[in-house]
C-alpha cells in the first residue's frame, strides 16, 4: 500500500499524534502494516542442543558462575523486570464468573459439565478448583479477614453457599482485596511464615528483589533494579518498593528505578469495518504496542550487563538458589563473549594480521554466523559491533509461547542468512505443513531468561532501534467494550526487537522456570514451597 500523504490525515489527527510524540510518517508506516501485515517468519529448523543451543558441563558452569559473580561485584550487573502487566489474565476465570448473580454450588457444577461452551466449562472448573483449595493460596488469611468483615465467615464456610461473594471479595477493591484490578507484580505469590514478612506473604515484586541479591550485588552491597510499570499504578508500585526495601534491608542496599511505556510507542488500530479505530471523542485510538515497546525503556536504562526476567517467573526466596546460580552462569558467559567481541573488534579495526579471519571463526563458532568463504573486513566488523544477548532455554513441556529456531534472516544485510532467533508461535504460518512440522519439532521453550549487553566496545549504549526487524510486527485480534478490533503490536522485546542482536542460546534446567499465568499456578508445588 502506498504511504498516505499528510493531507489525507485531518489536522486534528496530526495534532493528536504529535501530542503523543508520534510523527505522521510513523502513523503512515503503521497503517500500511495494518493494511498489509508483514510475512510470517521462515523457519529452517529448530535449535536443539548441539545445533543452536549450548549445553554447559559442570566445569564450564562453575567457571561462568565465578565470572558472573566477579562481574556483579564490579558493579556491572543490573536487572530489568517488565512489570506493567495487569493481573486480569491471571484471574480471568473468576473475573468471568464473578458477576453472575445466580452463582452457587449447583450452577458452578452445571457450567463445568456443560459441553456446548467449552471455554465457560473450563472457567467454571477453574473456579471450583480455586474454591476447593483456597486455604493454600498465599493470600488466604487476607481473604478470610475481608470476608469476616463482610459477615461471611472467616473460615470460608460460605464459599459454596455464596461463591459470588467470595470471588468479588478477592477481585474488587470496593469489596475487598482488589486483585483483579492490580498489576501482577503487586499480587501475593508466596507465603513466608518463617522469613520475617510482616504480612505473612511476599508479592512477585518483593520476590524479584530478593532473588536479585544473589547475582546483582556489588562490592558495596548495592543491587540495581529497574521495573517497568503502568502509569496508573506507579504510585502503588513506589509505595510497595519502599516497604519491600525495608523488609530486605539486612540483605542489600537497593538502587531501584522505574519507568512506563512511552506514549510514542503506542500504535494505531482498525475497527471491525477496517477503518481507523477512534474513541468516543473522535480521537484516534492509540493502543499499547506490546512488550516490544519496552525496548525504549531498556535503552534509556543504560545498563552494562542487564538481566531481563518476567515479573511472574519467580519462586519463593528459600528456593531461589538454583535459579540464582544459573543467572550468574549466564552473566559470566555473556561477560566473556562481550569481552572477546570487543578484543576482536579492536584487532579488526586496527588491521592486525589475521584478525578478520579469527573474528569470523569466533562469530561462526559462538554466535551462529555462517562461515565466510570471502572474508570481508567491513562485514565482520559490523557483525561484531552489535548488542549481545545470552538466552536461557528450558526443555519444552508444552507451555504456550515462543522458542529458539534457525530462521532465514534478511533484515540485516543484502543477502539473507540463516541465524538463531526466538520466534513466537503467532509469527509462524502453521497452515503451511512444512513450517508446522518444524514448530512441532522444537525441543526447547523461551522462558524470557535473558542477559543483555547493550553497550558497544567504547562503553556507549547502542542505538537499539537499528537492530529491530520491522517485519516481525503483527496485527492482533482483540475486543474493546465487546467489539472486535485489530491493533498493531510492535516486534516483541525478546524476538523481533532483538532480531539483529548477536545471540547465544543456552540450556537451563526446567526447575528455573516457574511462571504464574493463572491464579491456580500459585497452587503448584514450586510456589507452595
Amino acid at each position: 500500500m502506498e504511504a498516505i500523504p499528510q493531507s489525507s490525515l485531518p489536522a486534528r489527527d496530526v495534532d493528536y499524534l504529535a501530542s503523543h510524540g508520534i510523527t505522521v510518517q510513523e502513523a503512515e508506516r503503521q497503517l500500511a502494516l495494518l493494511r498489509r501485515p508483514p510475512p510470517a517468519a521462515r523457519l529452517v529448523r529448530p535449535c536443539v542442543v548441539g545445533d543452536g543451543i549450548r549445553r554447559l558441563d559442570e566445569d564450564q558452569r562453575q567457571r561462568f558462575i565465578a565470572a558472573g559473580k566477579a562481574a556483579a561485584l564490579a558493579g556491572r550487573v543490573s536487572k530489568l523486570v517488565p512489570a506493567s502487566g495487569a493481573a486480569t489474565r491471571m484471574f480471568q476465570a473468576p473475573l468471568s464468573l464473578a458477576t453472575r448473580d445466580d452463582l452457587n454450588t449447583e450452577s458452578l457444577r452445571r457450567l463445568a459439565e456443560a459441553t456446548e461452551n467449552p471455554k465457560q466449562a473450563q472457567e467454571a472448573q477453574a473456579v471450583i478448583d480455586l474454591l476447593d483449595r483456597a486455604e493454600s493460596l498465599p493470600f488466604f488469611a487476607d481473604l478470610a479477614h475481608h470476608l469476616a468483615e463482610r459477615g461471611l465467615g472467616s473460615d470460608l464456610a460460605s464459599r459454596w453457599e455464596r461463591p459470588q461473594a467470595v470471588l468479588s471479595t478477592m477481585l474488587h477493591a470496593t469489596k475487598g482485596l482488589g486483585y483483579g484490578e492490580l498489576p501482577k507484580g503487586l499480587i501475593p505469590f508466596h507465603r513466608t511464615p518463617d522469613e520475617g514478612s510482616s504480612r505473612g506473604h511476599r508479592t512477585a515484586l518483593e520476590e524479584q528483589l530478593a532473588e536479585a541479591v544473589a547475582y546483582t550485588q556489588d562490592r558495596t552491597g548495592r543491587c540495581q533494579l529497574h521495573f517497568t510499570v503502568s502509569q496508573e499504578h506507579e504510585s502503588a508500585f513506589k509505595r510497595h518498593i519502599l516497604q519491600a526495601q525495608t523488609r530486605l534491608a539486612g540483605c542489600a542496599t537497593f538502587e531501584i528505578s522505574s519507568s512506563s511505556q512511552s506514549s510514542k510507542t503506542r500504535t494505531l488500530a482498525l475497527d471491525g469495518q477496517g477503518n481507523l479505530l477512534r474513541d468516543a471523542d473522535g480521537n484516534l485510538h492509540l493502543h499499547p504496542g506490546g512488550h516490544g515497546s519496552l525496548l525504549t525503556n531498556l535503552e534509556e536504562f543504560e545498563g552494562d550487563l542487564v538481566v531481563i526476567k518476567n515479573i511472574d517467573n519467580v519462586v519463593p526466596r528459600r528456593s531461589q538458589g538454583l535459579s540464582a546460580e544459573w543467572k550468574s552462569a549466564l552473566i559470566g558467559l555473556a561477560s566473556e563473549l562481550q569481552q572477546r567481541s570487543f578484543e576482536l573488534a579492536a584487532a579488526v579495526e586496527g588491521g592486525a594480521a589475521g584478525a578478520t579471519r579469527e573474528a569470523a571463526r569466533f562469530l561462526a563458532a559462538e554466535l551462529g554466523y555462517p562461515p565466510l568463504d570471502t572474508l570481508d573486513e567491513h562485514q565482520v566488523a559490523e557483525w561484531l559491533n552489535r548488542p549481545l544477548r545470552v538466552c536461557g532455554m528450558v526443555p519444552n513441556t508444552g507451555e504456550p509461547g515462543g522458542g529458539p529456531f534457525w530462521v532465514l534472516d534478511s533484515a540485516f544485510g543484502p543477502a539473507p542468512r540463516i541465524g538463531p532467533q526466538i520466534v513466537e508461535k503467532g509469527q509462524i504460518d502453521t497452515a503451511e505443513p512444512a513450517q508446522k512440522k518444524i514448530l512441532e519439532g522444537a525441543t526447547h521453550f523461551n522462558p524470557v531468561d535473558l542477559i543483555c549487553a547493550p553497550r558497544d566496545c567504547h562503553g556507549e549504549p547502542f542505538d537499539l532501534a537499528r537492530f529491530v526487524d520491522p517485519n516481525t510486527a503483527f496485527v492482533a485480534s482483540k475486543k474493546l467494550a465487546g467489539q472486535p478490533f485489530q491493533p498493531l503490536e510492535r516486534p516483541g522485546l525478546w524476538n523481533g526487537a532483538m532480531a539483529g542482536w548477536n545471540t547465544l542460546f543456552v540450556e537451563v534446567p526446567l526447575a528455573t522456570f516457574a511462571p504464574v499465568k493463572t491464579v491456580l499456578d500459585l497452587l503448584r508445588p514450586e510456589h507452595q514451597g
